[in-house]
């Protein structure tokens, strides 16, 4: 195999989906390359070579200049078949072969996925073959996204982050209580893995570990890992990364050995600044909190002196007001604190509120199409009420093999709630293709709660609302009102004198009329029959409770309790 413009030094490892990694060398300025390439010659799917192509165009637009990422120099093709990209690299090997990761070197590798988590990449693949160790101490990852493409799997921040765990856990010097905390604890998210090895602390560990490479250990000031020594570039003829000699002159191992103990230091510097600037907040909040807590006491003594009037303050209505402000806060809501608290979450645009919106919306669309929701799992918190809502939803239409397309969006508002919480209100029109081949164009006004998450990351919380706009050119307009059993129970509050004359069953079907309304295919044999009979009865594969407008509800929970007395 040729590419032109490169020399080939030597294939690094191959799959048996058909990618090949091989180490390059640019001919023209000398520099070492990565070179990954996708063969679909056994499964000739166009399909897979478009999504290779976007796969590292995306990459390319969002990892520009990360030390633990490559930057791509080069998407193309041999042939029909055969696509590659090259990526940039240095000298260095593969930690499958390398052996070890060092305290600095876990910490790069941690830097680098939550680099891609942060621009809302997934990795899918994060093994010991895609991880390269430069011979500067450099940790770089290869090889996100690329799983999806070449074996049709999906990748999700989840899954990122237990193979992350298994990769520390067999190439790491960490202690061995560290390591079983690790195991035990299975950290699923970047901040847990953090906090779980800060707090455990990292501890030299001289012993061989199964299956891995033996290290020189060299006594320094503090615990440090050492790596075998790497060769130079001068070295590099004299044959495979195995048979190179490890001589290195007693100066420059010595000035090695210093770089890593100020490597270890300001590592170590870095996790005790974390801790005491931790520590540090809370004091400072409960100092707050004490000077409140006396300033309202003295505003309570100035209404408590003798020369006032006999009259107290009400502690009903005190109750209240402190029972109204609760109630009004949500349980996802986040409440503000201080203005010192507020300062220190990063400021958000409504312009970068609606980008997210439009971002959401179209990964949806390709999370149901594809049946993948790792592509639209991204843009949502994994702690809302949203994240799950959405993926029983994609797991529900990928069962019924319903698709759909967006046709148009648009927001129509948006208001910030406070630092870190923002309602959006969006217009959507869709065409469902459902799983007879029939299709249909449905428009809908949602309401949407977006929370600002770590790091200023934005991602949507919860879906408020959802209703569907109907369309009166095309329904029957000529409807009976015996049809219904409350004709206005969507649009009138009702009350006990309306439905105080109706049975026991009449209640039933009153009730279930108000989902009917949207579309709600019952399960019970009777109920389906009944409403099947209704001109206006219309069974949507695409219900959602949030259709049901405050009205309705109120009227389902009075009807409800009338048929329990």
């Amino acid at each position: 195999m040729k590419i032109e413009g490169y020399e080939i030094r030597r294939e690094l490892f191959s799959t048996r989906s058909g990618l090949k990694v091989f180490e390059v060398k640019e001919i023209q300025s000398g520099e070492i390359k990565l070179l990954r390439l996708a063969d679909f010659s056994k499964k000739a799917s166009r399909d897979q070579q478009d999504q290779w192509y976007e796969l590292y165009d995306q990459y390319q637009m969002k990892i520009t200049n990360f030390k633990h990422l490559p930057r791509v120099s080069i998407i193309n093709s041999l042939d029909e078949h055969r696509l590659y990209s090259i990526l940039d690299c240095e000298e260095g090997n593969l930690l499958k072969t390398e052996g070890e990761l060092g305290a600095d070197e876990v910490s790069q590798l941690i830097d680098a996925v939550s680099h891609l988590h942060r621009k809302k990449l997934s990795h899918g693949s994060i093994k010991a073959e895609n991880i390269w160790l430069t011979n500067q101490g450099r940790v770089i990852l290869y090889g996100a996204g690329e799983i999806k493409v070449t074996d049709k799997k999906g990748a999700s921040f989840s899954s990122d982050i237990e193979q992350l765990s298994i990769v520390i856990q067999n190439y790491s010097s960490l202690s061995g209580v560290l390591l079983d905390q690790l195991r035990n604890e299975q950290p699923m998210t970047i901040d847990e893995l953090e906090m779980l090895i800060a707090n455990g602390g990292i501890q030299e560990n001289n012993q061989k570990r199964a299956g891995l490479v033996e290290k020189e250990t060299v006594p320094t000031p503090t615990p440090i890992f050492e790596k075998k020594t790497k060769p130079s570039p001068k070295d590099d003829h004299k044959g495979s990364p195995n048979e190179r000699k490890k001589e290195v002159s007693p100066e420059n191992k010595e000035n090695h050995d210093r770089k890593k103990v100020e490597q270890q230091e300001k590592r170590e510097e870095h996790q005790r600044n974390k801790r005491e600037t931790n520590w540090g907040t809370w004091v400072k909040r409960l100092g707050i909190g004490v000077l409140g807590v006396l300033a309202l006491l003295f505003v309570i003594s100035q209404f408590e002196k003798p020369n006032s009037s006999n009259e107290t303050p009400a502690p009903v209505e005190a109750k209240q007001v402190v029972k109204e402000t609760t109630e009004n806060v949500s349980a996802n809501q986040v409440v503000p604190q201080a203005n010192n608290q507020e300062s220190e979450t990063p400021s958000v645009t409504k312009e970068e509120v609606e980008n997210l919106m439009g971002d959401y919306l179209e990964a949806s669309i390709k999370a149901v199409n594809q049946r993948d929701f790792s592509i639209v799992e991204s843009f949502i918190d994994p702690n809302g009420k949203r994240f799950a809502e959405q993926r029983d939803y994609n797991k529900y239409l990928g069962e019924k093999n319903i698709t759909e397309e967006l046709l148009n969006y648009k927001v129509n508002d948006i208001t910030k709630i406070d630092s870190t919480t923002f309602t959006v209100k969006t217009y959507e029109e869709y065409n469902i293709t459902f799983g007879d081949g029939s299709q249909k164009i449905k428009t809908f006004n949602s309401t949407t709660r977006v929370k600002v998450l770590a790091e200023g990351q934005l991602a949507v919380n919860e879906l408020l609302n959802l209703q569907e706009n109907k369309d009166t050119s095309t329904e029957d307009t000529a409807v009976e009102p015996g049809d219904y059993i409350l004709p206005n129970s969507d649009t009138t509050i009702l009350t006990e004198a309306d439905i105080a004359n109706l049975t026991p069953e009449q209640l039933r079907l009153a009730r279930n009329e108000i989902f009917a309304r949207h579309g709600y295919e019952f399960k019970s044999v009777d109920l389906q029959n009944y409403f099947s009979q209704k001109s206006w009865y219309s069974p949507d594969p695409l219900f959602s409770e949030s259709m049901i407008s405050d009205i309705e509800k109120q009227n389902a929970e009075l009807i409800l309790s009338k048929e329990r007395n």
